[in-house]
């Protein structure tokens, strides 16, 4: 008992080894059309009946049906890749002559994990016509149809199946079986010379354009190419993936985008071939297909699953149409020049007006260091402070230095100049020596640099020297005055006069402080 569970055991692990793998033997053709896996042909060939394909030769010519022997649905065509079945399905018909009905019939099908594919279209054909077809999906019942009516002079258009003459309406997806019904309105009465039948069918996407001449000589057509859709088992594959028997294959996954009943399997990006079978997905060489965006043939270069394009030397980048493409490393070196050269260019000119703005701090704090090291600050207190002194003086900044001589042009210099600048009703013909000096000092006060400008101090005394040669010239104080007239003048003083006396000495007084204030110490700055 226990060597026959044994048995028992290794006979069902063989089974499913060879459900999961097609020997070597099973047919791959039958006919016209390719048997591969999961369908076969013989036993241990598929993977469930649900893919047995019965190859009849019993005709001479082989035939494929869809199914065991005793069915009568034909294989036109099969694909691993689409997963998709092409049959040859029959088409409806009702006739008619003038005595009524002579001849109907109305097609069905069942299935079980095969799907009529949505890439149907379910066609009416007749000028008083009327079809619908019901069938299960997901359990529901539902069905749809169209109406086709004419006349004898309707006007009817080729390839037109909008319900003149012809009708079409899409098909539900997910279908697994339907019932046909097609019938007329009036027995096709009076219509029967030109239109003798109503036509329905499944029929592909393309494969069917409708004719005028199909309401009549329609009768010799049989069959209608049909597409059905088929999934490995009722499991998803996210649970599938996990168990044994798992069916997608070396270079294959599960289709993400498939949202029915079971699961299918697909090559990887780069590979074909039938991915239910192990090493079956295999490279594609996109270079030998032509299969790829490379800007030159030769420089396509296959990789496992995949393929690269390269450059020739002295050029870089992807080598792609849609990409970089080959650029000239020359192109590459002056765009690198190019923005090496702009940074360049940017940061010297940051860093000279980062030079010119503290150049120009610099200058004004020198000048702020000169204007009090020379007394400005005083002159101002003083200028501000005397009432006389604002009428007479005045401190002018740089910007109205400039604006006063043109921005310092060299025509407004009047070094050596002074007297032939002067208006001319001042002009003298004997110019006072110390005009000559005072205006002298005065150039050497206003000269650019320091060290050629004299201190505050040297000003003060030279002006204390000129302000005493003038008082000293003065007629009142010079040595050959008229003593006479000097006693004539005091003999004429009375007290009553102590007042005017008093003013002459005030206002010597003042002249005296004038000059005993212009040698008050004063910085030696320039």
């Amino acid at each position: 008992m226990h060597y026959l569970k044994i048995l028992l055991a290794i006979t069902a692990l063989v089974l499913a080894s060879a459900q999961e793998v097609p020997p070597t033997a099973c047919e791959t053709s039958c006919g016209n059309v390719s048997i591969t896996f999961p369908f076969g042909s013989g036993e241990g060939c598929y993977y469930s009946p649900d893919f047995l394909v019965t190859c009849n030769r019993s005709s001479g010519e082989p035939i494929p049906y869809f199914g065991p022997s005793t069915g009568n649905i034909v294989i036109s065509n099969m694909s691993t890749t689409k997963s998709e079945v092409e049959i040859m399905m029959f088409v409806g018909r009702d006739c008619y002559n003038s005595s009524g009905r002579v001849r109907r019939n109305a097609p069905y099908l069942r299935l079980r994990n095969v799907r009529i594919s949505a890439k149907n279209k379910f066609v009416a054909i007749g000028c008083d016509t009327y079809a619908y077809f019901r069938g299960r999906r997901g359990g529901e019942l539902d069905g749809t149809g169209c109406i086709s009516t004419c006349g004898r002079n309707s006007l009817l258009t080729n390839g037109s199946c909008s319900g003149v003459g012809c009708c079409e309406v899409s098909v539900p997806e997910g279908l697994r079986t339907f019932n046909m019904t097609l019938r007329s309105f009036d027995d096709h009465a009076n219509i029967t010379d030109f239109n003798p039948c109503s036509y329905a069918f499944f029929v592909e996407q393309g494969k069917f354009n409708f004719s005028t001449t199909n309401l009549l000589d329609f009768a010799s057509v049989q069959r209608m190419p049909m597409l059905l859709d088929w999934a490995i088992g009722n499991l998803t594959c996210d649970v599938a993936k996990d168990m044994d028997g798992f069916l997608c294959k070396g270079n294959s996954n599960c289709d993400k985008d498939y949202e029915g009943s079971g699961y299918r399997c697909r090559c990887l990006d780069g590979y074909e071939g039938n991915p239910y079978v192990e090493n079956d997905c295999k490279n594609i060489n996109e270079c030998e297909r032509g299969n790829h965006d490379c800007e030159h043939d030769d420089r396509c270069v296959d990789t496992d699953g995949s393929y690269m394009c390269t450059c020739p030397k002295g050029y870089s980048g992807d080598g792609r149409r849609d990409g970089t493409g080959c650029i000239s490393d020359q192109s590459t070196l002056i765009k690198i020049v190019i923005g090496v050269s702009s940074s360049a260019i940017f940061l010297l000119v940051f860093v000279t007006w980062l030079y010119l703005i503290l150049k120009k701090r610099k200058l004004v704090m020198l000048k702020e260091k000169f204007f009090k090291q020379n007394g400005g600050i005083m002159l101002q207190q003083r200028i501000s402070g005397d009432e006389a002194s604002r009428d007479q003086a005045r401190v002018f900044t740089i910007e109205e230095l400039k604006k006063a001589t043109n921005n310092y042009d060299e025509s407004k210099i009047i070094e050596g100049r002074l007297f032939q600048v002067l208006d001319e009703r001042l002009q003298l013909h004997d110019v006072p020596s110390e005009i000559i000096q005072v205006s002298r000092l005065a150039e050497r006060c206003l000269r650019v640099k320091g060290d050629e400008r004299p201190t505050m101090k040297e000003v003060a005394m030279e002006l204390q020297g000129i302000s005493t040669s003038m008082v000293n010239k003065h007629p009142w104080v010079q040595s050959g005055t008229n003593e006479n007239e000097e006693g004539h003048l005091l003999k004429e003083l009375t007290n009553d006069d102590y007042e005017s006396i008093n003013g002459v000495n005030a206002s010597s007084s003042t002249f005296d402080s004038m000059i005993k204030q212009a040698m008050l110490p004063i910085p030696s700055g320039r």
